[in-house]
């Protein structure tokens, strides 16, 4: 186009030229001038552009088109090569990864063999014995291998067994062998993808591979089959599965978490100092100025809910030692996370002494339940009475301060085996339960329902344990935020193989165990009278108020067990017992009205006199008579009540338990001996603790049975379970895990020769306490309370928290 247009004006110069010359040829200057203006002609000829629509005008359109195209292929080129020369350098900076080879057919497993429900899932035997893996804290840190490290390293192994075909876990003792995953620990499948493991992650090992540094674990988050391979150091052996829970905070200092077990002995080898040290300990923990070098964690303000904030604090070390100060003592090794904690890699970070919570609450909502369990039979009228004017008192006590919302009671009576006697009426007997009306009308026909039994029963015991059962299993707890249980008789109760009973494998420990279960505290206010002494010494030879004192002693071990529960009431006791219930009347109104301005509860130990506080958690039975101690009943429920508003707080709060990767603290409190800081159980699965109901169930049976001597009846077990123990005792046939567990008791240590040391009822009564606590494991078995989902994503191994105390 511009070609065509400097064409046109070219023929036009050369006319006007070709004219021009023929008329002055001769003058130089005259051509010279013509050629200056022809050029400005020119230019200003280039200046016009070509109408719309012409030839010309699409032509240098098209030109200014391709001189676009051409700078746009340019830059793509350009970007082209900075593409190709990126790849080359990150191809660079990769490892190159071998070719996996073929996978081999799998064989065929023959059909898994039928297990009964409750036999225990077969394991295979481990090729190694597992080492548990040791950190020393006082070591250079080491460079930890990252998530990615760890993948690469799992993905260029050889020859790793297929984990399709790994479907047994390996075996430790009678039992799956078990890890903790630790921070940052990576899971890797056979097509290389990798699975970040929330820190003490349970597993279940089914296969080793290599050794050393190198070794690598197959393992799964269920006993089902192998997910995948781990680095061996990524996890710790765990092999009691012990498990550590804070003890009520009343009556003692929060637990401090030390570095190491050297840190722990400094402040145990000043004795009597050691107070002042924890004292110091915890000022400077206050301001902020304390050692981090010595100090990693201390417990919450508030109590941690383990249901809805479920955490892991595993043992992973113990040291059995004593002192003059503080006695026989356990110091641990802990670990600590919370079950749904995302920060894994930095647990242990957070300052010491900020607690984590979710928002501020207070506790002007919480609602104090009360139940009482009343035995109803004929000589309880005047105690029924008396229990029946607390309800009164305290109804309207509350009502006219308008906290009548923040109360509420259930009323349980209970008798006998309505077989053994005529007109007893009724064995047990919900008389009102939680969340029915609050008015006072209702309330007070309610009440007045229940009354003594117009006929005796066949003796003086009575089915007490009944009672309590159908409290603890069938009020609705679910409307009240305490769980209190007031037992109010003047019987002991039938136990353990007691043919009246409804129940006869129940007994004390059963009872404790499955209150712990539902976080129930059991009060026995227990009526020692003249009357039950000398009936039940003329009628069938025993003191009933001794027996029931022991019985009731040991199952009020519940909730804060260092404030005793169990009060004996002696003396006038309808007047002492009538005193001690307006005190509590007296107290829940006082709580209850601090808690509607103030929002919270003061310490026990801050607003109790010293003399009552030491009563209460001095251990052992507690005397209520006509000169003092109708203020140590209310003294204790004060102390519960605390312990349940903290859990309140907590629950409300979403506090957290403290992250630490590791950490020694003392199982009592330092400062305060007398009182547990820390309780210890031990995680059981469904098969696990069916299991042990079997075994222990079997050597029940087969004592009681009496059908062979002691010498026959272990050559017998021996010979069954394979055992070629020298010396063997009853532990000999239990569990394994039973033998490392940092405990032991008289009836697993036992021996031919000391059982057959022991009198016939001493026999039998301890053959009584174990049958109590194997009925508890079927119960605790049968129900969904209180059993842990370590791991949401694998439901099938659901594990519960069996404290020390309730084994054999």
């Amino acid at each position: 186009m511009i070609i065509r247009k400097l064409m046109t004006t070219c023929a036009a110069l050369a006319l006007t030229v070709s004219t021009q010359a023929s008329a002055q040829a001769t003058d130089v200057d005259s051509v010279a001038a013509m050629v200056a203006q022809l050029e400005t002609q020119v230019q200003s000829a280039e200046a016009i552009p070509f109408p719309e629509g012409s030839e010309g005008a699409a032509q240098a359109k098209l030109t200014d088109l391709n001189a676009a195209l051409q700078n746009q292929e340019t830059v793509i080129a350009n970007g082209q090569s900075q593409i190709t020369t990126a790849v080359a350098q990150i191809s660079d900076l990769l490892p190159a990864f071998p070719v996996a080879p073929p996978k081999p057919e799998p064989t065929p497993a023959p059909p898994a063999p039928e297990v009964a429900k409750d036999e225990t899932p077969s394991v295979t035997p481990s090729p190694v014995e597992p080492a548990v893996a040791q950190v020393d804290p006082t070591d250079a840190p080491v460079t930890e291998p990252t998530p990615e490290n760890q993948t690469a390293t799992i993905a260029q192994t050889a020859d790793l067994p297929a984990l399709s075909g790994l479907d047994t876990p390996l075996a430790f003792g009678d039992r799956a062998r078990r890890v903790l995953s630790r921070p940052d620990a990576t899971m890797v499948d056979d097509a290389g993808k990798s699975t970040p493991l929330p820190a003490f992650s349970v597993l279940y090992v089914f296969a080793e591979h290599g050794d050393g540094d190198d070794q690598l674990l197959a393992v799964g988050r269920g006993t089902k089959g192998a997910e995948g391979w781990i680095k061996a150091s990524r996890t710790e052996d765990w092999r009691t599965m012990l498990v550590m829970s804070y003890a009520p905070s009343t009556g003692r200092d929060r637990t401090v978490f030390f570095a190491s077990e050297d840190d722990v002995f400094d402040v145990l080898d000043q004795e009597e100092g050691a107070a002042q040290a924890m004292q110091d300990i915890h000022a400077q923990i206050a301001d902020g100025t304390y050692d981090p070098s010595r100090i990693v964690a201390i417990e919450p303000a508030l109590t941690v809910n383990s249901v809805e904030r479920p955490y892991l604090m595993p043992v992973l070390d113990f040291i059995q030692t004593n002192t003059d100060t503080h006695g026989e003592i356990t110091i641990l090794q802990l670990a600590a996370l919370n079950r749904d904690s995302t920060d894994t890699a930095n647990a242990g970070e957070q300052p010491v002494g900020q607690d984590r919570v979710t928002v501020e609450a207070d506790a002007r909502d919480f609602r104090v339940g009360v139940a009482f369990v009343i035995d109803t039979t004929r000589s309880m009228g005047p105690y029924i009475d008396r229990a029946k004017t607390f309800v009164r008192d305290i109804s309207f006590g509350l009502a006219e301060r308008g906290l009548q919302d923040r109360f509420d009671f259930a009323l349980v009576g209970y008798r006998d085996n309505t077989s053994a006697a005529q007109n007893v009426g009724y064995l047990r007997q919900v008389f009102r339960d939680f969340g029915t009306s609050s008015e006072q009308a209702a309330l007070l026909s309610e009440v007045d329902a229940m009354q003594p039994a117009t006929a005796s029963t066949a003796n003086w015991r009575e089915d007490a344990f009944a009672g309590i059962d159908l409290a603890i299993d069938g009020l609705s707890w679910g409307e009240v935020d305490t769980r209190l249980v007031f037992l109010i008789t003047d019987a002991s109760p039938r136990s353990v193989g007691d043919s009246l009973a409804s129940d006869s494998r129940m007994g004390p420990e059963t009872i404790n165990a499955l209150a712990a279960q539902r976080n129930i505290s059991l009060f026995v206010l227990h009526m020692q009278t003249d009357e039950a002494q000398s009936v039940s010494n003329a009628t069938e030879g025993y003191d009933d108020t001794a027996r029931g004192q022991t019985l009731y002693g040991r199952m009020a071990q519940t909730g804060d067990a260092a404030i005793s529960k169990y009060f004996s009431v002696q003396g006038h006791t309808e007047q002492a017992f009538g005193d001690s219930l307006n005190l509590v009347a007296g107290l829940v109104i006082d709580q209850l009205s601090q808690l509607s301005s103030a929002g919270q509860l003061a310490r026990p130990d801050d607003v109790l006199d010293d003399p009552l506080l030491e009563a209460i958690t001095a251990g052992g039975p507690v005397v209520v008579n006509d000169d003092a101690g109708a203020p140590l009943v209310a003294a204790a429920v004060a102390g519960e009540l605390f312990r349940y508003q903290t859990e309140y707080l907590g629950s409300k709060s979403g506090v957290e338990a403290p992250d630490f990767y590791r950490g020694w603290a003392v199982d009592k409190d330092i400062a305060h001996p007398d009182r547990r800081a820390l309780e210890v159980s031990v995680f059981v699965t469904r098969e696990q603790l069916s299991d042990l109901a079997n075994r222990l169930g079997d050597i029940v049976t087969r004592l009681n049975e009496k059908e062979v001597g002691m010498g026959d009846f272990f050559s017998s077990v021996q010979a069954e379970a394979g055992s070629t123990a020298v010396d063997p005792t009853f532990g000999s046939f239990l569990p394994s895990y039973l033998d490392e567990l940092p405990y032991g008791s008289k009836f697993i240590n036992m021996t031919p020769s000391t059982w057959d040391s022991l009198g016939q009822s001493s026999q039998t009564e301890l053959l009584q306490e174990v049958e109590a606590k194997l009925a508890s494991y079927t119960r605790i078995y049968s129900t969904e309370d209180g059993w842990i989902t370590l791991d949401e994503r694998s439901s099938e191994d659901q594990v519960y928290p069996l404290p020390l105390r309730d084994l054999p």
